[in-house]
């Protein structure tokens, strides 16, 4: 039987966030997300270098605001994918719900997640509610007849099937696209402090081949990778899609090979931005 215990650790939330939580809408697994990030700082005392409890003015001893949360340990406590959770995370700091900060140690970049407690910087929209007039009188039911079943032949559903389909399949490609470049940009934007200019004729249709070839998630796996290389020749060149594009065979090869998990975690531990 659960027994939890407020000495063990407790978060401690003012009524008037609490208010906020039941008036904005989040998707489900981005409200697992928010109480991760929620568990990981306002759940815990911060302590100095020293490991020594800090305090405020008034002399209550603070609690975390930003902490360093690996993709792993969210994939462990809400059992969503590491590649969902980068989505979720990257959608929650564009809402301005979750705040992100990326800081240098040495050669080392260390990413820290903390929750944004000024929700009128929220980029949230409040849930809808259905308002019922009732001043109105209750109009008496009116009967409409309803015109006589048609049943679609075999060859017009076989035809519509197919239609459907095809138009699937361009539509998944074409939001694949989008996600990707997407992505790209929001990458490159936070490691060089500058937009990706695209040349959307020429690396539209790259990335348009790229996604034939190796599909959407394969595609973010192999651009992590890209991303954190130590190539001299790479990082002398320039981080653009054409170059990518160059080194794509490569990229995908480490993936197949036998120690695709270890690469993938050394290369995350580097700079945790795509999974």
């Amino acid at each position: 039987m659960a027994n939890p215990q407020r000495e063990d650790g407790h978060l401690d939330i003012a009524n008037e966030l609490a208010r906020r939580f039941c008036s904005y809408r989040l998707s489900g697994q981005e409200w697992l997300m928010v109480w991760v990030i929620l568990h990981k700082t306002w759940g815990f005392v911060e302590r100095d270098c020293e490991g020594n409890l800090t305090k405020d003015q008034s002399g209550l001893i603070r609690k975390k605001k930003f902490d360093k949360i690996p993709l792993s340990q969210f994939s462990k406590l809400t059992g969503i994918d590491r590649r969902r959770c980068h989505e979720l995370l990257k959608s929650l700091v564009d809402k301005k719900v979750v705040s992100k900060r990326v800081s240098n140690n040495g050669n080392k970049i260390i990413i820290t997640y903390g929750f944004q407690k000024d929700y009128d910087q929220w980029k949230v929209s409040p849930k809808k509610v259905t308002v019922i007039n009732n001043d109105e009188k209750v109009s008496s039911k009116k009967t409409t007849n309803l015109p006589p079943k048609m049943t679609p032949s075999k060859e017009y559903k076989r035809k519509l099937s197919k239609e459907n389909c095809v138009f699937r399949q361009k539509s998944d490609l074409y939001s694949d696209h989008k996600r990707f470049s997407q992505s790209w940009s929001i990458e490159y934007q936070n490691r060089f402090g500058m937009p990706y200019k695209f040349s959307w004729t020429k690396e539209g249709r790259i990335i348009k081949s790229l996604l034939d070839i190796f599909g959407y998630e394969k595609l973010c796996r192999m651009a992590s990778l890209f991303f954190v290389t130590e190539d001299s020749w790479i990082r002398n060149t320039g981080f653009t899609i054409p170059v990518f594009s160059g080194q794509a065979n490569q990229l995908a090869q480490k993936l197949s090979g036998p120690t695709t998990e270890a690469i993938e975690n050394k290369e995350l531990k580097k700079y945790e931005k795509y999974s």
